[in-house]
């Protein structure tokens, strides 16, 4: 470390250190007979470090040292939120590699891949032939022993209020299922190791029933269900998290963050008619409102939280 010079001032020395860290210039600043000394950690920077020294003391009220200490700040920011996660990711991979996971709370992430299997079998992937899946569809559909719902409420104004939540039980083919039980092990596991089962639990039934009620709004007469509406309501809440505040160990890979928006937004693409013969053949039909409704209400929830506690 060189020392390359001297400010009068402790401001003059934040300043001067500020403006010299924008330009990639490590340097140090300390007390010294009423002054404060400037060291340049990098030899090969140290001539450029005296350089801006000098000019600095032509005209320390220059607006670009301003400038400096703001963007310094931002970056000092930006780093500290590299660093928790980094660190939030090193702690899980440790956890994982020491086989901590026998002890992590997954109660409820087992119950709800336990509950989705066995309706799957149950209902023969969720064909509306069987009695079951026409009690867990949000309407009951006209079969010849049931009755026709006059609205999409019809089933649930009669008081059949789990209708809100067990579309979400429901799965239509292989992948659709296993899709979604991988992503659940991975968003709902991830909660509930952090925030515990009761608060996964209140936000799966939140976000179960956001999505549900956003599809069944959008499309009345669909037949849909899956787990993807609460599942991207979890999403939402943990992007935010990741966002905001990565301290918490709520923290996603920013791959696997792009990897969900694109497949988001790409199934919404394959809503539309024009696109619809390119992007059909690789995506089946979805729930796109069911999608969004509970990824809003994740972000939401996500929002709310992080600058709560923050």
């Amino acid at each position: 470390m060189r020392y390359i010079g001297s400010v009068p001032t402790e401001q003059d020395s934040n300043r001067l250190r500020d403006h010299l860290y924008v330009l990639g210039i490590d340097a140090q600043v300390e007390p010294a007979g009423g002054e404060w000394e400037v060291w340049v950690r990098d030899e090969d920077k140290v001539e450029l470090g005296r350089r801006e020294l000098a000019q600095y003391r032509q005209s320390p009220s220059d607006p670009q040292y301003q400038s400096a200490e703001v963007e310094a700040e931002k970056r000092r920011r930006s780093l500290e939120r590299e660093r928790r996660q980094i660190q939030s990711l090193q702690r899980d991979g440790r956890e994982a590699f020491a086989g901590g996971g026998s002890n992590r709370r997954r109660a409820l992430c087992i119950l709800l891949f336990i509950l989705s299997s066995l309706v799957f079998l149950i209902t023969e992937r969720g064909s509306v032939a069987s009695a079951v899946t026409r009690d867990l569809l949000f309407v009951e559909v006209k079969m010849p022993s049931g009755r026709n719902p006059a609205d999409v409420w019809a089933s649930i104004r009669g008081g059949e209020v789990w209708r809100l939540v067990t579309p979400a039980f429901l799965h239509f083919s292989w992948p659709h299922i296993i899709m979604n039980l991988l992503a659940l092990n991975h968003f709902g596991g991830l909660i509930e190791d952090r925030r515990g089962t009761v608060r996964l639990a209140i936000m799966f039934l939140l976000f179960a029933i956001a999505g549900n009620v956003g599809q069944a709004m959008w499309e009345p007469a669909s037949r849909f269900g899956g787990l993807a509406g609460a599942l991207f309501g979890l999403f939402g809440y943990l992007w935010m998290m990741t966002h905001f505040r990565p301290d918490s160990g709520l923290v996603l890979r920013s791959e696997l963050i792009i990897f969900t928006l694109v497949f988001f937004f790409l199934c919404i693409a394959a809503s539309f008619d024009s696109l619809a013969s390119s992007l059909g053949a690789y995506l089946p039909p979805v729930a796109n409102a069911a999608h969004t409704g509970g990824l809003v209400a994740g972000v939401v929830w996500g929002l709310w939280e992080s600058h709560r506690r923050g």
